[in-house]
């Protein structure tokens, strides 16, 4: 069986800001720790991201970049 880290829709418009969720770095820095050491361990890191272009705090014109995963 292969392990992975999958890692879905971190979102720039969610880790600061007017729509800033509860404990965003507290969150990127478990996702950084989690995906550093599965990759020491040799397993597969997978990043899914949605971006939107209708407009809105999602739409990927107007987010800014994406969280700084490592």
């Amino acid at each position: 069986m292969t392990t992975a880290v999958l890692i879905i829709d971190v979102q720039q418009a969610l880790c600061s800001g007017k729509y800033e969720v509860f404990e965003s770095k507290r969150v990127i820095a478990c996702i950084n720790h989690v995906s550093r050491m599965a990759r020491e361990a040799g397993a597969l890191i997978v990043i899914i991201q949605h971006e939107s272009q209708g407009g809105g705090p999602l739409d990927s014109a107007t987010a800014g970049e994406s969280p700084r995963l490592s």
